[in-house]
């Protein structure tokens, strides 16, 4: 019987030792901001005009605080961050910015389970919780295991 990627997350928490204890090293710091919009994307015949005016505003707002490049994906920005960004602070700024629904920390691996396990595991590390929820959407269908897994 396999283990789904869920339970061998839970398995690797398990084994881990106590927070107090835990000398692992830091998470790093995430390589871009994947921001997610939700009016904008109703426009019809106008979305290109409105999500290029998104693009400009955050970047106006974020370019002094680390945010060098910006990649237009369909639904969503990704905001490419210097070494030196100020996270808190982007994100701080992107909170003010109209029309986004939503943002988080990206980070680049590759499609291994271990090491995508190795970095949600520094993640949560920092972290107080009693319980947690992996929920996947598997984009690159060449990744061995299927999104239930």
């Amino acid at each position: 019987m396999t283990n789904t990627a869920a339970n061998y997350l839970n398995e690797q928490l398990a084994r881990r030792a106590p927070r107090a204890e835990n000398t692992s090293t830091p998470a790093p710091p995430p390589e871009s901001l994947v921001v997610h919009y939700h009016e904008i994307a109703l426009k019809g015949n106008n979305r290109i005009h409105f999500e290029k005016r998104l693009q400009r505003n955050i970047l106006r707002a974020t370019s002094p605080l680390g945010v060098y490049a910006m990649v237009r994906l369909y639904g969503r920005l990704l905001c490419k961050l210097t070494p030196s960004a100020n996270v808190g602070a982007i994100c701080s700024e992107l909170k003010k910015i109209f029309g986004i629904a939503y943002f988080a920390p990206a980070y680049k691996l590759e499609q291994d389970i271990g090491a995508i396990t190795a970095l949600a595991l520094k993640l949560l590390a920092q972290q107080n919780f009693n319980t947690f929820k992996v929920e996947t959407k598997r984009s690159q269908k060449h990744f061995p295991l299927t999104s239930p897994q």
